[in-house]
């Protein structure tokens, strides 16, 4: 299966896999990718945000196998660095969530 492009939208909520993953609600990036021992998601959001962000790590099956709260998030941007390591090399999906938007992008794990 690959995970290359897929929108899906349910009740106004957006979940994106795509190269670039943003419906343009939350965009984000992880860097480095690939990586090794600790990586650091960055995203923006609206003016308007109030609320909490989660940022979950999924493996193909979309299994959750880690989940961080962002402390204080704030509009504009933003970003948190996740500890990986000992986690397997291979192929992961980050997910963002906020009440109103969740967005994903793709990880590589060395």
């Amino acid at each position: 299966m690959a995970l290359d492009s897929m929108l899906i939208t349910f009740d106004n909520y957006t979940t994106g896999i795509d190269k670039n993953l943003s419906d343009g609600s939350i965009p984000s990036y992880c860097v480095p990718n690939p990586a090794k021992g600790k990586v650091r998601i960055e995203f923006s959001l609206p003016q308007d945000f109030t609320g909490k962000v989660d940022i979950s790590l999924l493996d193909a099956t979309n299994k959750i196998l880690k989940r961080f709260k962002v402390p204080n998030p704030v509009s504009g941007r933003n970003g948190l660095i996740l500890d990986i390591e000992g986690m397997p090399p291979g192929a992961y999906i980050y997910k963002i969530e906020t009440e109103k938007v969740t967005t994903a992008g793709r990880l590589i794990i060395l």
